[in-house]
């Protein structure tokens, strides 16, 4: 790595505290595998991470992450996934509801990733106070209707959504 080879531009947000270990373990994730093996192994690398809160035709309102790497060694995509994928692909769709597109070019791995607004300090989720999963909650649900499923994710939170909020 070498001094002025990262760009990190993007508004100020607020991530609630669930969201921000999981985007944390993903940047982190991606920021170890581009010291060891891309952009952030060689003096020429370069890598962007900017971010916007975007609102596209009816959808909810969107953070969008993108982290791009330019300038490493050519990338040659893994031939298996390891958790670091595992982290980076699934977590993000199961626990927020978002997206993960990663693309490995030959330029640099390039991953976009999504998570719906709810997951922001301030929005409905936690003005309203409401103890419903936020996966329910994405689909305007007031109850869910598989309770099942948000006992076993509630669980797995230590039993409730949390609401502490965490600076991005």
């Amino acid at each position: 790595a070498a001094d002025g080879n990262t760009r990190i531009v993007g508004p100020d947000v607020i991530l609630d505290g669930e969201a921000a270990q999981v985007i944390a373990l993903a940047i982190h994730e991606l920021a170890t595998n581009a010291a060891k093996y891309g952009a952030l192994s060689v003096k020429s690398g370069r890598v962007a991470v900017l971010w916007s809160v975007k609102a596209e035709g009816h959808e909810e309102s969107r953070l969008c992450i993108d982290w791009e790497e330019n300038g490493g060694p050519q990338v040659v995509p893994p031939t298996r996934s390891g958790l670091g994928t595992g982290i980076i692909c699934e977590v993000i769709p199961y626990e927020l509801g978002g997206n993960v597109d990663r693309v490995y070019r030959l330029e640099g791995v390039r991953c976009k990733l999504e998570i719906p607004a709810i997951w922001l300090n301030g929005s409905k989720r936690q003005d309203s106070g409401s103890s419903v999963d936020p996966i329910c909650a994405m689909s305007g649900l007031s109850a869910c209707p598989n309770a099942a499923c948000c006992q076993m994710r509630h669980a797995h939170r230590g039993g409730k959504p949390s609401h502490a909020p965490a600076a991005f």
